[in-house]
């Protein structure tokens, strides 16, 4: 008879299904509207300037799915009830270079006759915690910018904003007006961003600080990592300014637009802009 091992394990299928190779991929290749409530222009300006790759593990991307599937049952549900869900996943921008995709427009909500913006997201039972005692403009402020940006730029006068407790299948519900100062606050920062050849002041210069050590570009940032080479480090290189196609950059060696596989593969005569030649000085 064989024996059986006191202790069984799957480590296995653990490696096959966990470890498999994260492919690094670029940051998008515009400025996206839910991320420009972020509180570092400075990781902004390195993620529009392609100066880094990020690589995403198995797990982080069943994150990203879990987040998709709640959209799809949180829609499924809203149709059941007699709300109406429209322009799912439609593109706004405001030029080529600024752009997002909204998760909805909800019409028939009780109480309102107006048209809604949709906004849906998940998070964990601790984060959930917090956005019920805070409420979603001091919870989440990353959230809350891009909400507002997407009810002035479709436009739209509110918001429905609906949170799932993926620990405890919990929803937090959250209905406000869209304030336009401040989403014009943030559409000049971020145009500030895309002409800008410089990076940003950081937002702190230990890289140890919280919201430092966990950034993307935090090797780039803080400790000269090598910048990606591509079109967009390139000193020759420009995103082109007025009625281009989208994530259209102009090359002035070249006298070219390019657009993002090109602008991806670059050329031999890349040369490095100046200012991120020693990006930690």
């Amino acid at each position: 008879m064989v024996s059986i091992p006191k202790e069984l394990t799957m480590l296995g299928v653990e490696k096959l299904l966990e470890n498999g190779d994260s492919v690094p991929s670029y940051p998008r290749g515009y400025l996206g509207i839910s991320q420009l409530g972020h509180k570092c222009p400075r990781f902004l300006w390195y993620s529009f300037r392609w100066a880094f790759k990020e690589s995403h593990s198995r797990r982080k991307m069943r994150i990203f799915e879990r987040g998709d599937m709640e959209e799809d049952r949180i829609v499924n549900d809203l149709i059941l009830a007699g709300v109406h869900v429209r322009s799912r996943q439609l593109e706004v921008r405001f030029n080529q270079h600024i752009i997002g995709h909204i998760d909805g427009i909800v019409e028939g909500i009780p109480d309102s006759k107006k048209p809604h913006l949709l906004e849906i997201k998940t998070m964990k039972d601790s984060s959930f915690t917090k956005l019920k005692k805070d409420k979603l403009e001091k919870a989440v402020p990353v959230y809350w910018c891009q909400a507002h940006l997407y009810m002035h730029l479709i436009p739209v006068e509110r918001c429905l904003f609906i949170c799932t407790n993926k620990d405890t299948e919990e929803r937090y519900y959250e209905r406000f007006p869209v304030d336009h100062d401040l989403a014009d606050f943030l559409i000049s920062r971020a145009i500030d961003i895309s002409k800008s050849e410089y990076p940003p002041e950081r937002i702190n210069n230990n890289p140890s600080w919280f919201e430092c050590k966990m950034c993307p570009a935090l090797e780039v940032c803080h400790y000269d990592a090598p910048i990606m080479k591509n079109c967009r480090t390139c000193v020759n290189s420009d995103p082109y300014p007025e009625h281009g196609n989208k994530h259209e950059w102009y090359c002035n060696k070249h006298n070219r637009r390019y657009l993002l596989e090109h602008q991806r593969e670059g050329c031999e005569e890349h040369s490095i802009l100046e200012s991120l030649s020693g990006t930690s000085d």
